[in-house]
């Protein structure tokens, strides 16, 4: 009976163990990070009464009584939490088998509680105050040695210097037929200047040019210059020299024939005599000199002013070392089927960059962009800034369709200097800084850390856990290299399952019941033994 009694009393020790254990994990089934235990059994060591043998011949099983339970184990659950959203970058959950990496100034101690904060001095902290280990980086983004962490601690003044822009690219179309531009065009004294035989009548095409009232009284003989400079500058003098019986279509053939600087025409249907520019721009002129007298005076008024085509441009703003902004424009001008002009100015001021670009069935075949632009600015500064035509991950270069133009820059690599605005956290523990220059920079990376057996961490309260010798040294080191994700703006909840913890505590208080029955029933029968002596 007393094998009994001690049988019972270790099962309801070891269920009031298990209740211990149970309760602990109902308590933290909102607390984050938690890693709930489970507790396990084993049967205690029993008494054999005879081993196992042969007698006469017949194998026998040994007899052995049980002297009651023991506990085995009690472990830890560490598997996957569900997350829950909070909104706050610097909540971090953990996606794996590992645990963050904290400092509690004296020794590093492990936990998958990621609500962290910056304290006023910058440094990355939990609820303790134990601050986060992970890999600092320079002001390059290039970060120390795998293995080597320390605190991470943040710069909340941080700022990015200015970068003068060296490279920009440009893309788009350039329309292959110019648009827009009217060439120049005079009419003759009245505006229009209309040939009449008579203040009441249009003067016909063939009608003589002394029966015209503008040129009433001019003789055999007589003269008249057209004065014609071109766009690049050169005097044309044509001289039209009058004989009885010349009509309009003497003058102007005598203009037609002899420039290609204008062209002169009549409509008999209006009588308006028309000289207009054969160029594209506005730059041609012409004036007339009466030789003679005795008719009207004739002269060029109410010029229609002509004007350019249209030239295709593009412009971007660009920094300079201080990270002043100025704007870069190129215009394209056709020179030829296929060949365009290319100049660029610098905030509105020609920078003395030309050069050309030719296109074969709209693709570019050459151009000499190739030398950077040495681009002056009133500081006397310097800014050299390499053009690319030919596009850039994934921009198709300048084209030459017959399509509207839509000329744009792709990118320019200058930027203003910037200020700190904002960090974030990336799946792999990258710390990025964003500035308002739109520069982003890792500045710190987490760390974390795995072990061979989690199970042998020992929990040192405030959800964190310290190393021993039975799990091993701490595995350290980025989170992509540990199969793990860190998932900022949420937390890891505890992994407690209320209706397994309940079922279980259904389970263990029917086990101490039952143990102390075997108590109960053996105090009976030895009570009952006692009595046999009376």
């Amino acid at each position: 009976m007393i094998n009994a009694l001690y049988s019972g009393l270790s099962s309801i020790m070891n269920h009031q163990l298990k209740l211990d254990v149970l309760g602990n994990n109902i308590s933290n089934v909102d607390t984050i990070g938690f890693k709930g235990s489970r507790m396990n059994f084993t049967d205690a060591l029993s008494l054999t009464i005879s081993d196992a043998g042969s007698l006469d011949g017949t194998l026998t099983n040994p007899l052995q009584v049980g002297l009651g339970m023991g506990t085995r184990s009690i472990d830890a659950e560490f598997s996957q939490g569900a997350l829950k959203s909070t909104g706050n970058f610097t909540d971090v959950a953990i996606q794996g088998n590992t645990f963050f990496v904290l400092n509690n100034g004296e020794q590093q101690l492990f936990s998958r509680d990621g609500s962290f904060h910056f304290n006023a001095d910058g440094s990355l902290v939990n609820a303790m105050g134990y601050t986060v280990q992970g890999r600092m980086s320079d002001t390059g983004g290039v970060s120390q040695e795998a293995g080597s962490i320390s605190d991470i601690v943040l710069d909340m003044n941080l700022t990015t210097p200015a970068l003068a822009t060296s490279q920009m690219y440009i893309s788009g179309n350039i329309n292959s037929t110019p648009q827009g531009g009217e060439k120049a065009k005079w009419n003759l004294n009245q505006s229009p200047f209309t040939l009449s035989s008579s203040p009441e009548e249009i003067a016909s095409s063939g009608i003589g040019l002394s029966d015209i009232s503008q040129f009433a009284g001019i003789t055999n003989g007589q003269s008249i210059d057209f004065n014609i400079t071109d766009e690049s500058g050169t005097l044309n003098t044509i001289a039209y020299t009058y004989q009885d019986g010349d009509d309009i279509q003497s003058i102007l053939s005598a203009i037609n024939e002899n420039t290609d600087a204008v062209s002169a025409s009549y409509n008999s249907s209006t009588g308006i005599f028309s000289i207009t520019s054969n160029s594209e721009s506005s730059n041609t002129q012409i004036s007339l000199a009466n030789q003679g007298s005795g008719f009207e005076e004739l002269s060029l008024q109410n010029l229609v002013e002509g004007s350019d085509p249209i030239n295709p441009a593009v412009s971007a703003l660009v920094y300079d070392s201080t990270g002043a902004s100025h704007t870069v424009a190129i215009e394209f001008r056709k020179l030829s089927d296929n060949e365009w002009g290319w100049s660029a100015s610098l905030d509105g001021e020609d920078s003395g960059e030309t050069g050309t670009i030719t296109f074969t069935n709209g693709a570019i075949d050459s151009h000499d962009f190739s030398d950077p632009l040495t681009l002056t600015l009133e500081s006397g500064e310097t800014m050299t800034i390499t053009v690319s035509p030919d596009g850039k991950d994934g921009l198709s270069g300048l084209t030459n369709h017959n399509l509207s133009n839509s000329l744009f820059v792709g990118e320019q690599n200058g930027k203003q200097s910037g200020s700190l605005t904002n960090y974030s956290i990336g799946l792999d523990g990258s710390i990025i800084a964003q500035f308002t220059n739109g520069t982003t920079m890792a500045v710190a990376q987490i760390s974390v850390a795995g072990f061979n057996n989690p199970n042998g961490l020992v929990a040192m309260g405030g959800s964190a856990f310290q190393a021993s010798t039975s799990s091993g040294e701490a595995i350290i080191g980025d989170a992509d290299e540990l199969n793990t994700r860190l998932i900022s703006g949420a937390l890891e909840m505890s992994n407690v399952d209320l209706a397994e913890e309940f079922t279980e505590m259904i389970i263990s208080q029917r086990g101490f019941q039952a143990a102390t029955k075997v108590i109960s029933t053996a105090d009976q029968i030895m009570e009952e033994a006692v009595r046999l002596k009376r």
